[in-house]
């Protein structure tokens, strides 16, 4: 259920999104080959906007690839020759995570994650869109870099079941013991 990144913008969606201001030059310098400087670039706005870094380069849209080139003075065909695994990404990653003041996440901050959902949204909304959308601005707002999307979604998952049975072990607490009583007669009845 992973939710992948718009990918037609306006050219006033992207000046406001993808313009890369004085102080992202500086921090993308001139030292790193053209690739670098491209990637790291769309890296750094991507991870602004949507809170996570692409798991694929064509997560990217074009327009933006574009786009930023343009201001760099680059052509967009270098884009393609930019090595989206191994030790230059993992050091973009560390970087922009350091410009933008986020960390790596842990698995504590996804147990962290999923007890919010329990007390802060599962009681409005049951649906795992929702619960996805909902733990993905958590992570953000408190600027730790989510885990994948598959894990994210089996956090919302996870935060749905457990909310359901302790909201039943709640309701099945308030029971008088001559209801409960009751009730399994009918469920014995239902079984026979």
């Amino acid at each position: 259920m992973e939710v992948m990144m718009k990918h037609n913008w306006t050219l006033d969606e992207l000046i406001d999104s993808w313009t890369l201001l004085p102080n992202e030059l500086e921090l993308i310098g001139g030292s790193k080959a053209d690739r670098n400087r491209l990637a790291f670039a769309l890296l750094l706005k991507y991870f602004q906007i949507e809170g996570k870094f692409p798991r694929h380069r064509r997560e990217i849209p074009q327009t933006a690839v574009d786009y930023v080139a343009r201001q760099l003075k680059l052509s967009p065909e270098v884009y393609q020759r930019y090595e989206w695994g191994g030790r230059i990404i993992a050091r973009h990653r560390v970087a922009i995570r350091s410009f933008l003041g986020f960390r790596e996440g842990t698995v504590a901050d996804g147990e962290a994650i999923l007890t919010w959902l329990q007390d802060h949204v599962l009681p409005q909304t049951q649906q795992i869109e929702a619960l996805v959308t909902a733990a993905y601005g958590r992570y953000r707002f408190l600027k730790i870099e989510p885990p994948t999307a598959g894990r994210v979604e089996r956090l919302a998952r996870s935060a749905l079941r457990r909310y359901t049975e302790q909201f039943c072990e709640a309701i099945a607490g308030k029971l008088s013991i001559p209801n409960k009583s009751r009730l399994d007669a009918l469920l014995e009845r239902e079984t026979t």
